[in-house]
């Protein structure tokens, strides 16, 4: 009987084992095919209004964390702790994933939506008793009384969710389970889910109550749900191209110090890149391994990601990318550009503008021929030697003496 209560203590343990990244590699290998589509929906069709509000409090609750949390992990002081999940995704990464997270999220997108919006109900501010939220949606003035109350009542409840961290075990846990969701979330984005197209949200805000200094709205431009994938991108993700908390309306990031792109070019070249068709890889994303292009001043040259500056690009790597596809000719790369030589046994026509065959490599072939066929090594070094006087040409008598 102590062996069989041994077997299933040990049984629970394994199946609650708290994964490590390593279990993320499950996701790794995902591709857009492979994630949740249109027929997760029980009806096949459009998705239910609840569904939509479900993404859009999942979106409000991750982008207080983006914009708003600390790494609390190596942060006691809340005052002092600087708060950068905006620029990256915490560093150094997690040891592990939330185990819940991960056991839901990486079924299907769908099945990580309920997941998520099913905890979510448990939290003391949502996204429906925030106050940019509810002045936009009610057309409020910043300073009217309506605003004032809801300001009141909204920061009492953020102040419940940082002291009892409902429905967590505590902030540390909290942290955990933002960060995941984070994960999960932004990639599905990076992947062009057609539901996180456009959130029909106000997410040009915080998600931490009124800003005294941007107002209900703070007008940037990056959460702008007319651009498809700009609201969730935005809730969801850094900004590893200019990765600044706020930006103004108009204002431009590529002269500013962050930019990875400010270094390599002058000005009006600085602009930075970040595709999400490029960004796709799971565990490259959750290490902050982002790829960013940047514009290459010089001809020849394209912007790397991982060295951080400009690199020769190979245009022999391509076909596409040179014109050497003559029989005889080959492709030689070269810094900035490439040349078009030929290859051994070949040498340039003038004439034709071409590279041909030589004949001296022809007669040497063919002699060669004949050494293979002669068994003994004698035979074939003079059948060498023949092909070597054929084609270097045989001394006359006086040469000889």
């Amino acid at each position: 009987m102590p062996n069989f209560v041994a077997m299933v203590l040990l049984t629970i343990l394994l199946a609650k084992r708290v994964p490590t990244l390593s279990d993320a590699s499950v996701s790794e290998s995902k591709t857009s095919d492979q994630i949740g589509t249109i027929e997760d929906t029980p009806d096949k069709g459009e998705l239910p209004l609840w569904y939509k509000h479900a993404i859009k409090e999942i979106a409000y609750y991750l982008r207080a964390h983006k914009f708003n949390e600390y790494d609390r992990r190596y942060n006691r002081a809340e005052e002092q702790a600087e708060r950068t999940n905006y620029q990256h995704f915490p560093k150094p990464p997690l040891r592990s994933l939330h185990w819940e997270v991960l056991k839901h999220c990486d079924i299907s997108f769908i099945n990580c939506v309920d997941y998520l919006w099913k905890k979510l109900r448990k939290v003391a501010l949502r996204r429906q008793d925030d106050t940019s939220v509810v002045a936009q949606e009610n057309h409020w003035s910043v300073n009217s009384i309506q605003v004032k109350q809801v300001e009141e009542e909204c920061r009492k409840l953020r102040k419940i969710d940082d002291t009892a961290s409902d429905p967590f075990e505590g902030p540390l846990e909290r942290f955990q389970w933002r960060s995941t969701a984070s994960f999960f979330m932004c990639w599905y984005t990076m992947n062009e889910l057609p539901y996180l197209s456009n959130l029909d949200e106000y997410c040009d805000n915080f998600a931490d109550c009124l800003d005294n200094s941007t107002g209900v709205s703070n007008g940037d431009q990056r959460g702008n749900n007319e651009v498809p994938f700009a609201c969730a991108q935005y809730s969801f993700c850094p900004d590893p191209c200019c990765p600044y908390k706020h930006l103004s309306k108009g204002e431009s990031c590529w002269d500013k110090e962050k930019n990875p792109c400010l270094q390599e070019n002058p000005a009006g070249q600085r602009e930075c890149g970040f595709h999400r068709v490029e960004n796709r890889d799971f565990s490259d994303m959750i290490l902050n391994r982002w790829n960013i292009t940047c514009q290459c001043p010089e001809k020849g040259y394209v912007w790397s990601s991982i060295y951080g500056i400009c690199v020769d690009l190979d245009e022999c790597s391509e076909s596409k990318l040179h014109t050497c596809h003559g029989e005889g000719q080959a492709c030689l790369n070269m810094p900035g550009s490439y040349s078009c030589v030929c290859k051994w046994g070949f040498f340039h026509d003038k004439v034709h503008d071409k590279c041909v065959a030589s004949e001296a490599i022809s007669k040497i072939k063919l002699s060669s021929k004949e050494m293979k066929e002669s068994t003994d090594k004698p035979s074939k070094w003079r059948a060498f030697m023949r092909a070597v006087l054929n084609v270097i040409g045989r001394p006359s008598r006086e040469d000889q003496t």
